[in-house]
């Protein structure tokens, strides 16, 4: 389906419990769910949207608003799952090419790591923080300086690089690899790098 239309009222169910069934099936996970409610009753709707609804809709219905909603439901749901689809190629294609790909802003000190680049790394995602200091733990302490000082000096001129190094991994086994990193600056000034690994080793 392109998109679902349930009451929260349903006989001998809760559309809100069935639509935390659904939203747990990989295949429906990014479809969209409107969902038709008797009032606008705030914890219904809250528990609506934390089952996973997209959106709410009151009786009765006024069908002009509820062709114009689903009209724009139903294309944000195939954008959605293009998108899913090409994360999914993308993951592919990265473990084939054994790249893994991080950006990392400057300002917030977040850090977002593909799953590719924690095998790279031979590290867990659940236990091990996605940050660039977790990166520079693994270089080889002969070529750490280096690294610092190019990737330090591409951030302050907001600039690229491209360089190769060793990792020695938590086993001790070797690993080389191509680092790529560009730091761009945004419209605040907060400056962004985004960068992937590529493997070498082989």
């Amino acid at each position: 389906p392109d998109m679902i239309l349930m009451d929260v009222c349903l006989p001998g169910a809760s559309g809100i419990e069935i639509c935390r069934q659904i939203r747990q099936t990989t295949d429906y996970a990014t479809l969209p769910i409107l969902l038709v409610a008797a009032n606008s009753d705030r914890e219904i709707v809250r528990e609506g949207y934390e089952a996973g609804a997209t959106d709410f809709l009151t009786k009765p219905l006024d069908w002009n608003l509820f062709a114009h909603r689903a009209e724009y439901l139903v294309q944000a749901g195939r954008a959605m799952g293009e998108l899913r689809v090409n994360r999914s190629s993308l993951a592919t294609a990265q473990r084939i090419a054994k790249i893994g790909s991080f950006t990392y802003d400057a300002e917030t000190q977040e850090s977002q790591w593909s799953s590719e680049l924690y095998s790279i790394l031979g590290l867990d995602p659940n236990r091990h923080r996605a940050h660039p200091d977790t990166l520079m733990h693994l270089i080889h302490p002969d070529e750490l300086e280096h690294v610092k000082a190019v990737s330090e000096q591409a951030l302050r001129d907001s600039k690229s690089f491209s360089i190769e190094h060793r990792l020695v991994l938590h086993d001790g086994s070797i690993r080389h690899v191509r680092h790529y990193a560009e730091a761009t600056e945004d419209l605040m000034g907060t400056r962004v790098v985004t960068g992937v690994l590529q493997d070498t080793t082989d």
